[in-house]
């Protein structure tokens, strides 16, 4: 439907438009008739401006679904009278016999038919179009045909020459092919031997490199172990110097305790202690006549200081108020001035206030530390001086101790030369390890060298568990595997292997927030499912896994990467297994048979093999491990024997604390110390004083200052007065000779000071201490002279003696092993000259064979090229024709001559048609397919007409079959509506007789015939109509025709017709809008009776004006209308009466009958205001 008209259908009221709405069937499916296995089946249409939808059981279907489902259960579209609108019976009562014929038609379901039919007769005109043109095709065929066949005989001629062409050429190029094959072939073995001398070469080079890396490394460690030698020497040879100096010391202690010259040095130091103590005493007499002049001359150079700088601030006050007077431009601006400045003043006079405060308590407190430093070292004096000498056993048990710690000494000596030669050999380890890990990253792309590195450091900082390095780190490989395993494993030996997906999820997360982070491949080992591979059983193909040593729980990994993988000796082998157990094959020297068949290999330099490079860096990383396990050993030992020296040292100074306080040595210390804090608080409050004297003069100068401004704010006039003058120049002349007189006095003070200081520092840096070290070698020289030492010394000197005599030994010892390494180093080195040159010759000798061998592959390319352009050319002659063997012994020169006439006498046939027998074949083979086209269409067009025929008449069959049922149900019905009367239909043909009685709705030339006379025979193309005769009130007269009868009678006739038709095709419920609306009472009580009989088996919904439909009705429903609104209520029998009977009101009522199980509404809508009643009955 257009827009327009869906737009009609919507409702119009006193409201907004509607945009939509929707009509809902609901269906009582009790007896299952609709084939949905539901008791209700719900039916709706929506009705918009833009859409026409439909819905069964609320899912959208289309309107073809919707009438196929209605017509499963009964509703046939052929036969729309189970609906009866209000004008469909008028229609009837006014219908002409033809279109009772088409109404007939469409009963018996022809349209369809009708339209099919239609269809296949066009289709039949398509059909008879292409025959012909398969006629006029055939014609042009057969034309020419006749053509060709004048050309064969030329074409046979010169496909004879062409065949002979084609041998001959076929022969050239066969001979031509196998000399190509010979060479080939030759070039094949030249290429095989020229590989394997290079294969041999190679291998010997390969051979000659791991020599001389492995000599190389030996030299390497060689001179690593000669460094260690060369340091072991050097710390010997300074253990073996200082054991002789200490034999050469004890040797003159011990002849000095022969010669008894222990006394000598007792008076020795006794004369030099008197002598520098009288000229400490001397010193201090000078010292304290010095002090009061500097005393005097401090107090006067202050006394003028500060003269000076009273006088200077009073000259700055008076300059400062000379230079204001024009400054401001007002005195408000002077005194905001000098008020701002005053206050600035006052703030800065109370901070320096606190701090002097605080210098004066900071000096009382170093006062009271001087004094108490004084009293200490009185005391500590007097407790030095009152020392005695220590017994005999103090000095022994010190002996003892020091024999002790002398040797705990010697051993840690020599754990730490071990500490040192462990440190050089870690370093050199470490040196080779980078070195080593250089290589290996430069083997790789820098992006994954930076990811290995970032996992390696977030493993680090994170602590991560789980984490177990990466592929190489993990496994070890035989050396004559490790080529092997390279090429598999290519650059999956750097994968990283974790536990499980949630160390490699936080490993990942964490290296999103880091720059440069890299690239990196993890395994987690809880993901990886390799499957089991099938290894062949032989002893030339190894399983690459089993090869590889690694622990078990990381199977998983290495099965991923080198589960597919199979080790042959040579190169067919590998192919041969590698195609059989679709496994990838490699050959101990590298070369690589892909599963998919693809080869790889050739020389690889095994100085650039990243799997070398990974497991001699995992090899140094094991020993750097090691390492750095020995030197932490050695570094327990020697933290162990640290302790033990420690102990043995602290038992030495408690003896010697012993000793020393026998010798009040340590109130001597004491004293000594007690002397330099005294010092150190005299500078201290030396700076102390001098900074709280300045301090005292910034705040004198403030307080002139300030003192000077409340004298110039309270003056009338900011310009000097006249004795403000003169005191400024007299102030000038005061300033300048004070000046003088305090420089002369600095000076002075100067100079007592420097000799006071000069003093002082002899005193204290000099006498004391000189005197203290005479006293301490005095007491330990007068305890020698106590006690007899020879004995002791001697001991000693055998004890040196014999270290020497053991470090001349170790010495002579490592000077051996340093003069075998040498000459070990020079034998290596000699061996690495002879292997690189070795290694030069052979290397040059594989880039020859290489640069041979590349030759060769050039001229095998150039053969196979030219083989190829053979068989190419071969091929282009096709099929070999038969006797080209009978030139296969003819030379070449012959065949070239032949050749050439065979081609000049083809040249005569250059106009010949060279696809005639290809066109006639073609053509023959066309025409044979047209034939049997054309044959095709004719059957078919023969089968379509027999179709039709017979459709045709079953067709008639089927108008007949409906016409003799819808008769028969019309006489049976009109007899129970008008029992005194009988009706029937009478078909209306062509060529009826003269005279012959009409249909009676003026069509003429016609002849009647009643349904009882039809028979199979009888021809539906003469059927012209469909007339009614019906009488009312006899059985036997002839009856009347249509427009003979009033309008009631031809509305009970034309209810008759409808219900004969509805009885044909029966269907589960009908609709009937006023059918009783032109029928008279009588009429309408038959009509009611009728639709109570039917409604044993279907349901009657009608409308109605009148009282007699009302009296079998089940269900009643009054429709009103107001404001263009229509409302439907249920309403009870008695209502229903009562409505019908005020007919003259302004009320619409309508009445429903509905079956007993279901209520069923029918709204009725009426532009008028007449009384109307709606019945529904079963």
């Amino acid at each position: 439907m257009s827009r327009e008209e869906r737009q009609s259908l919507l409702h119009e009221g006193s409201g907004p438009a509607a945009m939509s709405a929707f009509v809902e069937v609901i269906f009582d499916n009790a007896d299952h008739r609709f084939p949905t296995g539901r008791d209700e089946v719900v039916l709706r249409r929506t009705i918009g401006l833009k859409k026409d939808e439909f819905a069964l059981d609320k899912k959208s279907a289309t309107k073809t679904e919707v009438m196929n489902f209605l017509e499963s259960a009964g509703f046939s579209a052929a036969n729309p009278y189970y609906i009866v609108p209000q004008g469909r019976i008028t229609a009837l009562c006014n219908a002409k016999d033809t279109d009772r014929l088409m109404l007939l038609k469409e009963v018996a379901g022809t349209g369809v038919y009708e339209t099919r039919r239609t269809e296949s007769l066009k289709i039949m005109a398509d059909t008879d179009l292409k025959r012909q043109k398969i006629d006029e095709l055939m014609q042009f065929i057969d034309d020419r045909l006749a053509e060709l066949e004048e050309e064969k005989a030329e074409l046979t001629e010169f496909t004879r020459l062409d065949k002979d062409r084609r041998c001959i050429e076929h022969a050239i190029y066969d001979r031509e092919l196998r000399q190509v094959t010979g060479e080939l072939d030759a070039l094949e073995g030249s290429r095989q031997a020229q590989v394997h001398e290079s294969h041999t070469a190679s291998e010997a080079a390969r051979a000659t490199d791991a020599d001389l890396d492995a000599a190389v490394r030996l030299l390497q460690d060689l001179e690593r172990q000669l460094d260690l030698l060369r340091i072991d020497r050097d710390a010997r040879d300074l253990v073996h110097a200082q054991r002789v100096q200490k034999v050469t010391e004890l040797e003159l202690a011990l002849r000095d305790a022969e010669q008894g010259q222990t006394a000598e040095r007792v008076a020795t130091l006794e004369a030099e202690l008197v002598t520098t103590r009288a000229e400490t005493d001397s010193t201090r007499a000078e010292i304290h006549a010095l002090e009061p002049h500097v005393q005097d001359l401090t107090l006067q150079e202050r006394t003028l200081q500060r003269d000076h700088e009273d006088k200077e601030s009073r000259r700055r006050v008076l300059l400062g108020k000379q230079g204001r007077a024009g400054q401001f431009a007002s005195a408000q601006d002077r005194q905001a001035w000098m008020t701002h400045e005053m206050d600035q003043l006052a703030q800065v006079l109370a901070r320096e206030r606190r701090e002097a405060a605080e210098m004066q308590h900071e000096l009382a407190t170093i006062d009271a530390q001087v004094v108490e430093a004084e009293r200490d070292a009185a005391k500590l004096q007097a407790q030095s001086e009152a020392a005695q000498a220590s017994s005999r056993q103090l000095r022994e048990a010190l002996m003892k101790a020091n024999e002790r710690r002398d040797k705990l000494a010697d051993d840690r000596k020599d754990l730490w030369r071990q500490e040192s030669r462990a440190d050089s050999t870690l370093e050199n380890i470490k040196d080779q390890l980078s070195a080593l890990e250089r290589t290996l990253y430069s083997s790789v792309d820098r992006s994954t060298s930076n990811g290995l590195q970032t996992v390696r450091d977030i493993v680090a900082r994170l602590q991560l568990t789980g984490y177990h390095g990466a592929l190489y780190e993990l496994m070890d490989v035989p050396e004559e595997y490790r080529t092997a395993v390279e090429v598999i494993g290519g650059t999956s030996i750097f994968h990283v292997v974790v536990e499980d997906d949630a160390v490699a999820s936080r490993i990942l997360d964490e290296m999103k927030h880091v720059r440069s982070a890299g690239r990196v491949t993890l395994m987690p080992l809880n993901r990886l499912r390799p499957k089991d591979s099938a290894y062949p059983d032989s002893s030339n193909a190894i399983a690459m896994l089993d090869q590889i040593q690694f622990d078990p729980k990381f199977r998983p990994a290495f099965q991923q990467v080198y589960g597919k993988a199979i080790i042959c000796p040579d190169l067919p082998t590998a192919a041969q297994f590698s195609k059989a157990s679709s496994l990838d094959a490699v050959t101990i020297a590298g070369d690589r048979v892909d599963r998919k068949g693809a080869l790889s290999g050739g020389y690889l330099d095994t100085r650039k093999s990243r799997l070398e490079a990974a497991l001699q860096y995992k090899a140094v990383k094991a020993q750097l491990q090691q390492a750095e396990r020995d030197a932490q050993a050695i570094k327990q030992k020697i933290r162990a024997t640290d302790q033990q020296v420690t102990q043995a040292v602290a038992r030495v100074q408690e003896l010697q604390l012993q000793q020393q306080h026998a010798h009040d040595e340590s109130a001597m210390a004491d004293w000594q110390a007690t002397k330099k804090t005294q010092a150190r608080l005299a500078t201290t409050r030396a700076d102390l004083q001098a900074q709280l004297h300045r301090l005292e003069q910034d705040i004198h100068d403030h307080d002139a200052k300030l003192a000077g401004l409340r004298d110039e704010m309270q003056a009338a006039s900011s310009a000097l007065s006249d004795e403000e003058r003169q005191e400024l120049v007299h102030l000038e002349r005061e300033i300048s000779e004070n000046r003088r007189q305090w420089q002369r006095v600095s000076q002075a003070l100067s100079e007592r000071k420097r000799q006071l200081e000069s003093l002082q520092v002899k005193l204290d840096h000099n006498l004391i201490l000189r005197a203290i070290g005479l006293q301490q070698d005095l007491v330990a020289a007068q305890e020698a002279a106590l006690v007899n030492q020879a004995d002791q010394v001697q001991r000693d000197l055998a004890r040196a003696r014999e270290q020497v005599a053991a470090a001349h030994r170790e010495l002579q010892q490592v000077g051996q092993q340093i003069d075998a390494a040498t000459t070990q180093i020079t034998k290596a080195q000699q061996r690495i000259d002879a292997l690189k040159q070795a290694l030069a010759e052979r290397r040059r000798t594989i880039d020859e064979q290489e640069l041979a061998l590349s030759r060769l592959l050039q001229q095998r390319r150039m053969f196979l090229e030219r083989r190829a352009e053979v068989q190419r050319n071969i091929r282009e002659l096709g099929v070999v024709p038969e006797g080209f063997r009978r030139y296969e012994d003819t030379d070449l020169a012959t065949l070239v001559r032949t050749l050439k006439r065979t081609n000049d006498q083809l040249k005569q046939f250059a106009h010949v048609n060279k696809k005639a027998f290809e066109q006639y074949t073609n053509f023959a083979t066309q025409k044979e397919q047209l034939e049997a086209r054309k044959s095709e269409l004719d059957e078919s067009d023969q089968s379509i007409r027999n179709l039709i025929a017979t459709l045709d008449h079953r067709k008639d069959e089927a108008i007949r079959r409906t016409f003799q049922q819808v008769a028969k149900n019309f006489e049976r019905v009109f007899e129970e509506l008008a029992p005194a009367g009988r009706g029937r239909l009478i078909i209306v043909r062509d060529s009826a007789p003269a005279g012959a009685g009409n249909s009676g709705n003026g069509d003429d030339d016609g002849m009647d015939v009643d349904a009882s006379d039809l028979d199979e025979e009888d021809q539906v193309a003469t059927y012209r109509g469909i007339s009614i005769q019906v009488s009312f009130n006899s059985k036997v007269d002839e009856g009347l025709k249509m427009q003979q009868l009033s309008g009631g009678q031809k509305s009970l006739v034309a209810l008759a017709l409808i219900f004969a038709i509805q009885q044909c095709d029966p269907a589960p419920f009908y609709l009937f809008d006023e059918i009783d609306a032109n029928l008279d009472a009588q009429y309408r009580t038959a009509v009611a009776n009728l639709l109570h009989r039917l409604s044993d088996h279907a349901q009657f919904i009608t409308t109605t004006f009148r009282p007699e439909l009302l009296v079998h009705a089940d269900k009643f429903y009054g429709v009103t209308f107001h404001n263009k609104a229509s409302k439907i209520q249920a309403i009870a029998k008695e209502e229903a009466v009562g409505f019908i009977e005020l007919g003259a009101q302004e009320t619409v009522v309508a009445a429903a009958a509905a079956a007993p199980q279901e209520e069923v509404v029918e709204p009725a809508v009426e532009a008028t205001l007449e009384p109307e009643v709606e019945l529904m009955e079963r």
